[in-house]
């Protein structure tokens, strides 16, 4: 047997060993909003007027059901601020119906992209600018909320003085292409991002966040800047949170799957087309560190199948453990199995994990291609070719 052959196999052993690890410490620091109900804020009328913000563009699948859940909140000092950024489907009708429900509800058309700013930080930006909380929650227009979601995201963010909160929502995946490829957006974060480390350094990158679910304090939001500071980043949530951790502001991440659901994509190539979007930025925009990292998972999560399944018809190799093989896979099995039961998706996704990887990793070389060539676009709207770098 091959000593170099061993040695590499045990490499990636150690690895796995490392990310589980990584998941465990992360799944011990990383709190459920709604499962231990956070210390009520002591006066009610002590309570901070929040501004929920919420921009729509083409939404008629979903923005009914996300607007009605807001509106059946508990929280006593809110309004409602939806944006309808240029739809073309029935968003708009479906928006002034609502609006004649309630008084809590505004809406407001947007104004015409300006140049240099990606559509969803426009519209964002122009919500803030509108709206009169002194806490603004940046929610997508495709996620629902159970009635107490905002009263225990009010008082975490108050229990625990934070600036910036987070939560990862419970995500719905109905077709088979979505539950191949969205559980993995949990599993990386969890797998490869250390919280305590995140919490604890400075560094910018250790930072996570979630689009769907963003609270924010206003006197927050004006010091870094708000959606102006970061109007030509295409991975928003990652920009504003790492903003907000270089400007020294406390933030907390929350796994919020028992009060907010959301249906990210309803198809495969909705999918693909929303990860194209957002693998590269979410990296930065650095070429050799991305094709670095996107061909070590390769090695990682395909070489040990790959190397059972020659084996299983008997094609012997040279130099490679079977016996090693098969804990490289136990292990990266338990790191599937485990996000996958932690935010409540079905177990049996984990029997597929080689094929989200290999997904995965076509459509992050595709996310590459379309952002150099300046091809990437998301909802009808070409995003602009980025400042790329190689390092």
């Amino acid at each position: 047997m091959d000593f170099s052959f061993v040695n590499h196999q045990i490499g990636i052993i150690v690895f796995l060993f490392a990310c589980l690890s990584i998941l465990i410490t992360n799944f011990m620091v990383l709190r459920r909003l709604g499962s231990k109900p956070e210390e009520a804020i002591a006066d009610p009328d002590s309570m901070p007027f929040i501004s929920i913000l919420v921009p729509a563009r083409n939404e008629e699948a979903s923005i009914e059901e996300c607007v009605v859940s807001l509106l059946k909140q508990d929280y006593p000092k809110l309004e409602i601020i939806v944006l309808n950024d240029h739809s073309t489907d029935n968003t708009g009708t479906i928006l002034n119906k609502l609006a004649m429900t309630s008084t809590k509800i505004k809406i407001v058309e947007g104004k015409e992209l300006p140049p240099g700013w990606i559509g969803k930080n426009w519209a964002c930006h122009q919500l803030a600018e509108i709206s009169h909380g002194t806490l603004l929650l940046f929610t997508d227009a495709d996620t629902r909320h159970e009635p107490n979601a905002i009263r225990e995201a009010v008082q975490a963010l108050s229990a625990h003085r934070y600036d910036f909160l987070s939560a990862f929502p419970h995500q719905i995946v109905d077709t088979f292409g979505e539950k191949l490829l969205v559980p993995t957006l949990y599993w990386y974060t969890q797998s490869f991002i250390s919280l305590i480390l995140s919490y604890t350094t400075p560094f910018r990158i250790m930072a996570v966040s979630i689009g769907q679910f963003m609270l924010i304090r206003r006197e927050t939001y004006q010091e870094i800047g708000g959606y102006a500071a970061i109007r030509d980043q295409t991975a928003d949530d990652l920009a504003l949170v790492r903003l907000v951790k270089s400007y020294k502001r406390r933030w907390g991440l929350f796994d919020g799957t028992l009060l907010i659901q959301c249906r990210m994509y309803r198809s495969f190539r909705q999918v693909v087309s929303g990860f194209s979007k957002n693998f590269f930025a979410g990296f930065g925009y650095r070429i050799i560190p991305y094709l670095f990292i996107w061909i070590w998972m390769a090695i990682v999560f395909l070489e040990p199948p790959i190397i059972v399944l020659i084996n299983l018809v008997n094609i012997p190799i040279e130099g490679y453990s079977i016996q090693l093989a098969l804990l490289a896979i136990l292990e990266a099995s338990l790191l599937f199995g485990l996000t996958l039961f932690r935010f409540r998706f079905p177990l049996w996704i984990v029997l597929f994990y080689p094929i989200s990887i290999l997904l995965s990793v076509v459509i992050a070389l595709r996310s590459l291609f379309i952002t150099l060539t300046g091809r990437a676009s998301w909802k009808g709207r070409t995003i602009d070719r980025p400042q790329i770098s190689w390092f």
